[in-house]
């Protein structure tokens, strides 16, 4: 997997600019303000549909302009292959090797990519909101039946508390639809949880050098905690026919994956209220190495990795140790204001929505 160059179109602070990408570690750097993260972002929208700064498409236009577009070139397969992305007030379309699709669904597990920004607090501080979405878009780029039963669940959902809203009665048909999808939803993201815990486990005692083992948990809306999926398309039905009276009083459905959690720990201590701002940043970085690692063991390709404003949280023990592994991790993109050692590197100079493509040579002793 190889992006090899992306052209943006008035897209945040660029209203025209080429980006050109080596197969290691990219580095991207410039002042505050340049249009760094910007260029991350972008990235980051081809491979997931989404942005990890905003879920505002509007707010990623240039100031000047009514539309973006973004047109990637990359080789994965041993095929070279070539994707515009286009969004307006209209709508949002993709070509993708002159295919036309209408929305960007069709992303998800195309150009595989696991991005860290500061913004991935909110997975351990936020609410479960968050942390659902986190897994989710993990789950979604190796699986395109979890997109499938997630899109018929949310639908589902939908009607449902539409009719609790104002009705008593009706809700078979809806609960039948969501119950198959909830079971599908649920039995992944646990699954998907234990192999995500195991490889963080390595990963953050790599980080913290062999202090800091980490706990990941499912929480469930029915019935808390659990490691093993044991819950049945009948076991939901039951459970909402039991919480009919209290959901029809609230008008809303209470139960079910929609509501469900992720527990972090640290020797049985909740990371989000127990850990300094550090730890959480370290434990942070080892999730987002072991969503690497799972992705890349699930689809037999190395996904894209990048990480936004590098070494800013993190101590210089631990980036130090962080840099060692992404050596090893393929295409990766990293963004700072400088990097010390130019000698040999790719870099990519932003400088107020323009970009610098500098290929540096080795240079003898």
């Amino acid at each position: 997997m190889l992006l090899s160059k992306l052209t943006l179109s008035s897209f945040r602070s660029y209203k025209s600019a080429e980006a050109l990408f080596d197969q290691g570690i990219n580095y991207i750097e410039g002042a505050n303000g340049s249009g760094k993260s910007n260029l991350l972002e972008a990235i980051y929208l081809i491979g997931t549909g989404k942005s990890f700064r905003t879920s505002r498409l509007q707010e990623l236009i240039h100031q000047t302009q009514d539309k973006f577009s973004l047109e990637v070139v990359f080789y994965k397969e041993g095929i070279d292959h070539k994707l515009t992305l286009f969004f307006s007030k209209e709508g949002r379309r993709i070509l993708y090797n002159e295919t036309p699709y209408s929305s960007f669904i069709p992303l998800l597990g195309l150009i595989p990519s696991i991005f860290s920004s500061p913004e991935d607090i909110t997975i351990i501080t936020g609410g479960p909101a968050e942390r659902r979405r986190f897994l989710d878009l993990h789950i979604a780029q190796s699986d395109p039946n979890y997109i499938y039963h997630l899109g018929r669940y949310q639908r589902a959902l939908k009607q449902r508390n539409s009719l609790l809203k104002t009705h008593t009665t009706g809700f078979a048909p809806w609960e039948e639809l969501m119950a198959v999808a909830a079971c599908y939803i649920t039995e992944k993201r646990i699954q998907t949880l234990l192999d995500l815990e195991k490889a963080s486990q390595k990963f953050l005692l790599h980080l913290s050098e062999q202090k800091e083992p980490l706990q990941i948990k499912y929480s469930s809306s029915l019935h808390g905690s659990q490691k093993e999926p044991t819950l049945t398309p009948d076991f939901y039905i039951k459970s909402w026919a039991d919480m009919r009276a209290k959901e029809l009083f609230y008008k809303t459905t209470l139960i079910g994956p929609h509501r469900d959690d992720i527990l972090f720990s640290i020797r049985g201590q909740e990371i989000k209220s127990y850990c300094s701002e550090g730890q959480k940043r370290c434990c942070l970085s080892a999730l987002r190495l072991a969503e690497w690692e799972t992705l890349k063991s699930r689809l037999g390709i190395a996904p894209l990795f990048g990480v936004d404003d590098f070494g800013v949280h993190l101590d210089a023990r631990r980036t130090f140790l962080l840099d060692q592994l992404l050596q090893e991790m393929g295409q990766v993109f990293l963004t700072a204001p400088s990097f010390p050692n130019k000698n040999g590197r790719h870099f990519i100079q932003t400088t107020e929505g323009s970009l610098t493509n500098n290929k540096l040579e080795v240079k003898a002793n």
